[in-house]
């Protein structure tokens, strides 16, 4: 059986908070925008000299009559190279200012992954559109009929259906996977013969990190049933055990103090979403008998709330005298 509380404590990059994350990814994506704008700054310095430079010379004023006759292509391509490396920064400029709103709203725990997400997916079509724009201007350019172009970007896409069908199921599964939000990225899912949190994902796969750190890239045609463990709210079980000759009632009494009392804390009410509720006498046994007591908290919590109770739990139990023990298990919707 897997164990559920190792995840709780992996150390990934998500584990710096979401949000987080964006602004860092936002940075780093300047950083390479400023450094192809100076890399293209000096390709154009070098460009105006080695045309200056061939009209110098007779045998070379060709080159130099061909260069000026197509700087537009160049011009064209200089600029849908520095609008697709411009183009993360702008998606991740508009996802960090939607988590403002999001913020503000009800399930924002499930709004601000998915906004990740698109953020994520958006990055890659927005780079394909522009570069397929690039292109068209260039064939223009050279009076090339569009009508040729989309003909060949028919067989093309044909060509590639034909061949690489496992790539058009995988596009097609990631198309689903969003727009029915199965999971997003920071979701804990077990997929049955993995599990683990989604790092990343895009329209071909999504990316599994698991408790021991390990990063696994599943194809997203291969992903059928999805268990996500972090989705709307988990529902915690603890079972507690107390010997058989302990005081039943004030047992029961202590643990719905214990339940009430997070539920009203500061700290912690936020991340319940009930009480909690003595289900029943689960089993009662020659030495001890079994309470089975069930709580609902908000995604990726469950399992601090659970220590926590499990520790005030702990404290009172030894202020009555009361021996007992706790198994902590989890359900998820």
């Amino acid at each position: 059986m897997r164990n559920y509380q190792e995840l709780t404590t992996v150390k990934t990059e998500l584990a710096l908070g979401q949000k987080q994350q964006l602004i860092w990814e936002q940075q780093q994506h300047k950083n390479s925008f400023f450094r192809s704008f100076l890399q293209v700054n000096h390709l154009i310095f070098w460009l105006c000299g080695m045309t200056w430079i061939l009209g110098n010379f007779p045998y070379s004023r060709w080159l130099q009559i061909f260069l000026v006759s197509h700087v537009i292509v160049i011009t064209i391509i200089i600029g849908t190279y520095l609008a697709i490396k411009g183009s993360p920064a702008i998606v991740n400029w508009f996802a960090i200012n939607s988590f403002k709103r999001l913020e503000n709203q009800s399930y924002s725990h499930r709004k601000i992954p998915q906004a990740i997400t698109f953020s994520h997916t958006l990055k890659g079509i927005v780079m394909f559109v522009l570069g397929c724009i690039g292109m068209l201007g260039i064939f223009q350019n050279f009076n090339v009929s569009i009508t040729i172009i989309l003909l060949g970007l028919g067989i093309i896409s044909l060509t590639v259906s034909l061949g690489g069908h496992n790539l058009v199921k995988d596009i097609i599964s990631g198309i689903l996977i969003l727009l029915e939000d199965r999971y997003a990225i920071g979701d804990l899912i077990d997929l049955d013969y993995t599990m683990g949190y989604v790092e990343d994902m895009s329209f071909r796969v999504t990316q599994l990190r698991d408790a021991g750190g390990r990063l696994s890239s599943i194809p997203n045609s291969k992903i059928s049933i999805v268990h996500n463990l972090t989705k709307d709210w988990a529902s915690i079980d603890l079972r507690i055990t107390v010997n058989l000759d302990s005081n039943l009632s004030q047992a029961v009494q202590l643990v719905k103090q214990v339940a009430n009392e997070l539920k009203n804390d500061a700290e912690w009410g936020d991340k319940l979403l009930d009480a909690g509720s003595i289900l029943d006498v689960h089993s009662v046994s020659q030495a001890q008998v079994e309470l089975m007591i069930r709580m609902k908290s908000i995604p990726r919590e469950q399992w601090n709330v659970a220590r926590e109770f499990c520790y005030r739990l702990k404290q009172i139990f030894e202020l009555k005298k009361i021996a007992f023990n706790a198994t902590i298990s989890s359900k998820y919707r």
